[in-house]
């Protein structure tokens, strides 16, 4: 600091001599060479750059000073943070921005590598520490697992809603707060619902609960009830249905108790024996007969004509003929010889034969020939024949000795016994007929199945496959022993692969709840729409003024839907206003200003 002192006070002087020294003389110029000379090496400490490893020298008044590339420090710089190592355990020190890093050797870790896994141990409850190659491992003592030994019977805390959890061995039990219980407290005396039968559980101040049960259920626990004991066998499950109960019965089993099976209806013929095999039934058939229910025997194919009845005989079989037929198969009769002339029709009527003749023969035998021609009308079912407003009562048969003639349209109505065959002449000419045969026709007229047969008498009737009846084998007798259980579900019979069951109606969907088949558009549930079934769920369509799922709310109306807009225009005005009060303000303060001024 001194010398820097003299320094000044020596330019101090140099400068008044030169200023006595006239400007153009040669004494002047170089003393003032050499004045800034020596100012210039006394003001540049940098020259001999203090500042090491590359650090920035910046001259002060007094000195210099260094700006130091990371990562060194010190008045020259010439601090570095590997100087002396600061890695531990042979960590290999790296210059990093802003400081160090230590690449450390396995299996110590940490910023200055004096970190061992082990140290301090990682592993919990106890647990022991090893080093494996580069990583750590826990031996864990019982009950403790995971990978540092962190896991038990009680971590994490299995006990909920605030329970205290206690070691028991390998176990654990939890202590829980009032009201919660179960194994892990997750449990109020309600959960799960202790009430049966839907009842309904409510809390008590004791930390109990009581049960509000449904009718017609009753008991602490709703558990009383018309279906306990369960009445229905055989695995049947019982369903309340207003006071009554029905049960509802595993698909081999019917009845009101599910007390039959499907061998109780003896659907093997022919004395088969019926066993029950999974859910269906199998028959045992009796030689010679066979086929699913020991249908097929030697007789199922009707070999016996004309009414005969086929006999079983061994393998085999015998018709027992319906007389005037005889023969193997009742095929001879006393139209075998066939004693009917010019092509006639012989039919058996009255243990004889009556030939039906082609016109223009006529006779017992068709041997005559008949020179008028007449028309000839074939027709059938006759009680009783009308024409020229005359009634012909009990007609079992019209010869030709009837003779009916009019000049006017006649009708003539005939209703006999199932293929009768009435004969009429007419000699002008008859202009429309309609024929009309017994039960049957053919086996189109029979359902389910059933095939129209001749039967004795000359009339027909259907013959229905099993399982069925009735007239015209319209009647399911599946269902007999079901029908009243669907009736009072609102369900109806159906037969689906030889099995009864009950089914809903369209239009309606079983409901558990109640055990019935309910209407899905019942008129509760649209109040003031329309409902529309879609599949199995329904579709409210609301009127005029109303909406929601069941259209049990109002629209809301339209000064409603004015309260936006109220909103935005006075919005809109409040904004107006404050522009003009701004507008107004600044006018004011330009005012003043120019006032001022």
């Amino acid at each position: 600091m001194l010398k820097n002192a003299l320094l000044l006070f020596a330019v101090f002087v140099f400068a008044v001599q030169c200023a006595r020294i006239p400007r153009n003389n040669e004494k002047h110029r170089l003393d003032t060479d050499l004045l800034l000379e020596l100012l210039r090496q006394k003001s540049d400490p940098c020259k001999s750059v203090p500042c090491q490893n590359n650090g920035l020298c910046i001259a002060t008044l007094d000195n210099f000073r260094c700006i130091c590339d990371s990562p060194y420090f010190g008045e020259t710089c010439d601090g570095d943070p590997c100087t002396p190592n600061p890695c531990q355990n042979e960590g290999k020190c790296k210059h990093e921005r802003g400081g160090f890093k230590c690449d450390c050797k396995s299996p110590f870790n940490g910023e200055t590598c004096k970190l061992d896994p082990c140290s301090p141990n990682p592993c919990e409850n106890d647990g022991r520490c090893e080093l494996i190659g580069n990583i750590f491992n826990c031996t864990c003592k019982d009950p403790y697992y995971g990978n540092a030994c962190e896991l038990g019977p009680c971590a994490p805390n299995p006990c909920k809603n605030g329970g205290e959890c206690e070691e028991d061995g390998e176990n654990y039990k939890c202590i829980c707060k009032s009201p919660f219980h179960g194994e892990t407290c997750d449990q109020t005396p309600c959960e799960p619902n202790p009430c049966e039968n839907d009842g309904k559980c409510s809390f008590t101040d004791e930390d109990d609960f009581v049960c509000q049960c449904k009718e017609p259920f009753s008991g602490e626990n709703c558990e009383k009830g018309p279906c306990i004991p369960n009445p229905c066998k055989n695995g049947g499950n019982c369903t309340i249905f207003g006071n009554d109960t029905v049960c509802l019965c595993p698909s081999t089993y019917f009845g009101k108790y599910c007390e039959k099976d499907l061998c109780s209806k003896l659907p093997c013929k022919n004395g088969g024996k019926c066993t029950i095999d999974g859910n269906d039934f199998k028959c045992e058939c009796k030689s010679p007969f066979k086929g699913e229910k020991c249908q097929e025997g030697p007789c199922s194919s009707n070999p016996c004509l004309n009414n005969g009845g086929c006999k079983v005989n061994g393998n085999s079989f015998s018709c027992e003929c319906v007389p005037p037929f005889g023969g193997k198969y009742c095929e001879a009769g006393p139209c075998s010889s066939n004693p009917c002339l010019n092509n006639g029709a012989c039919r058996v009527t009255n243990m004889t034969f009556r030939c039906d003749c082609k016109l223009p023969y006529k006779g017992n035998q068709c041997e005559i020939k008949d020179s008028t021609e007449p028309d000839i009308l074939m027709t059938t079912f006759g009680e009783s024949i009308m024409t020229n407003n005359v009634t012909y009562q009990n007609i079992t048969e019209i010869t030709e000795s009837y003779n009916w003639t009019s000049s006017e349209t006649s009708v003539v109505t005939s209703d006999e016994n199932v293929s009768a065959t009435t004969d009429i002449f007419s000699t002008s000419g008859i202009m429309s007929t309609t024929h009309e045969q017994g039960i049957c026709q053919n086996d189109s007229d029979c359902m389910n199945g059933g095939t129209c047969r001749r039967m004795k008498g000359n009339e027909h009737t259907c013959h229905c496959t099993e399982n069925f009846g009735g007239i015209r084998c319209e009647v399911n007798l599946s269902c007999i022993g079901i029908d009243q259980s669907c009736r009072i579900m609102n369900a109806v019979c159906v037969v689906i692969d030889n099995h009864a069951i009950c089914e809903c109606p369209n239009g309606t969907l079983y409901h558990r709840k109640s055990g019935l088949c309910e209407d899905i558009c019942d008129p509760r549930k649209c109040l003031h729409g329309k409902c529309e079934i879609i599949e199995n769920t329904y579709k409210c369509n609301c009127e005029q003024g109303y909406t929601g799922n069941h259209c049990d709310e109002k629209e809301k109306g339209n000064h409603e839907n004015f309260v936006p807009w109220f909103t935005v225009i006075a919005s809109i005005n409040l904004f107006v206003c404050v522009l003009l009060i701004g507008m107004f303000c600044v006018v004011c303060q330009i005012k003043s200003s120019i006032s001022s001024s």
